[in-house]
């Protein structure tokens, strides 16, 4: 296990078979050169494998923090866990209620839009507790990172043939856009 900073990592050219960057590429100050950066410890038949967040057109409860994040990636954590730890059981309460207010449609996924809060509650075999707990830790998550960084799938498309990766697959999935390809043999 090592730890590094991906722009001098400490291995050699064509290092390893496998690179597997998931959750690491959207969290970086340029997502692209990030990506290009992993391509050279590919082995020739290497494989790659990474996942970026997804641009999202209109605010979903998954990307409301794009809403708060220029406020929140400037505050100290030590003012900003309190907040989450604060406003987010409270809204988990109004936002399990909007799955029972069935006469708000569609309008209810708007609603959810604008206030970031990571709410598992039926998708995960939880308890009401423990889904609190993951609600806080998550919300708080999104909203703190210095960087965070959402792709088009097109774009990360371009990123894998400018590569010159072969058997490329870049499709939804998981957080958002998943990517695979495998550096050609010569």
């Amino acid at each position: 296990m090592t730890q590094a900073d991906l722009y001098s990592m400490p291995f050699k050219a064509e290092y390893s078979d496998k690179v597997f960057a998931f959750g690491v590429l959207q969290h970086t100050p340029d997502v692209k050169r990030s990506f290009m950066t992993l391509i050279q410890f590919l082995k020739l038949g290497g494989q790659l494998a990474i996942d970026v967040y997804r641009k999202e057109k209109w605010p979903t409860r998954w990307t409301s923090k794009y809403l708060w994040r220029p406020i929140t990636k400037r505050m100290p954590n030590f003012l900003l866990f309190p907040m989450v730890q604060w406003y987010v059981p409270r809204w988990l309460q109004f936002d399990n209620r909007l799955d029972e207010l069935t006469f708000l449609g569609r309008f209810a996924e708007h609603i959810r839009g604008i206030v970031p809060c990571w709410n598992y509650r039926g998708t995960l075999p939880l308890t009401e507790e423990q889904i609190e707990a993951w609600a806080i830790l998550d919300t708080f998550d999104a909203l703190s990172p210095k960087y965070d960084h959402p792709q088009t799938i097109e774009t990360v498309q371009s990123w894998f043939e400018e590569a010159k990766l072969a058997d490329i697959e870049v499709r939804y999935g998981g957080n958002g856009i998943l990517g695979c390809g495998t550096k050609p043999l010569l």
